[in-house]
């Protein structure tokens, strides 16, 4: 036996300090973390979908075209969105949170469509949206500090414009990302996220004729965000 401690001991001296430092990393990387507290804030690119509307014609008090649309596409460009959340980390692979996030787009055009004729309008506005969900995420924990991570929430989304047109509705997404530990507490996070809600207006941004009325079809809001964030815990 004490042969053997000191074949050990011979070998481990040899490998050098190179050896007991990759020993310790990996132990590090492998250590279980305590349940905690965090703090996350971060921003990206958003793109919403265009929002395609059939109109239902009121009484005509205009015979030119345009004036009595069958259907309008407004075209959005991309915009910015930003986030804040404070959550909690189970050290097990689950973390749940509480975030809020703002989003704003610029509306570029709108398309009427009516009797086979095309008429585009351009409009200076834009749609800001304000969501509150609760999310949950799965982190995928590994030797490395990249963390792969998978999520989603559910919540409530409040929109509004530029001449003051606003409602509310529910809102769902589902995000994807990874995460890279940073160390002293930090991790910063880069994910895709989708979210969609279906707020209505009365007068959809005041771009639809006051003598139609616009239906649609599925939820209205759709938006595509890259984001990148930072976590910080405590």
């Amino acid at each position: 036996m004490r042969k053997l401690s000191a074949l050990f001991l011979g070998a481990t001296a040899l490998a050098g300090p190179g050896f007991i430092s990759t020993v310790a990393a990996q132990e590090g990387a492998n250590a279980v973390v305590d349940d905690h507290a965090y703090f996350r804030i971060g921003g990206g690119v958003s793109w919403v979908s265009d929002w395609d509307e059939v109109v239902a014609p009121g009484v005509a008090t205009c015979l030119a075209i345009g004036c009595n649309p069958e259907r309008q596409l407004i075209a959005l460009s991309e915009g910015y969105t930003a986030s804040a959340a404070i959550g909690f980390d189970y050290a097990d692979g689950i973390r749940t949170e509480l975030e809020y996030r703002f989003s704003s787009s610029a509306i570029e055009s709108r398309s009427l469509f009516e009797s086979g004729s095309e008429v585009d309008t351009t409009i200076d506005n834009d749609i800001a949206a304000h969501f509150v969900m609760s999310n949950f995420y799965f982190d995928f924990h590994n030797s490395s500090r990249l963390t792969p991570y998978l999520g989603g929430g559910v919540g409530g989304a409040f929109a509004n414009s530029d001449i003051d047109d606003r409602d509310a509705a529910l809102a769902w997404q589902a995000r994807g990302g990874v995460s890279l530990a940073m160390g002293g507490g930090f991790s910063a996070d880069l994910e895709y996220n989708y979210i969609q809600s279906n707020p209505l207006f009365d007068d959809p941004d005041d771009i639809t004729p006051s003598t139609a009325v616009a239906t649609r079809e599925g939820s209205r809001y759709k938006s595509s965000s890259v984001l990148l964030s930072v976590r910080k815990a405590f």
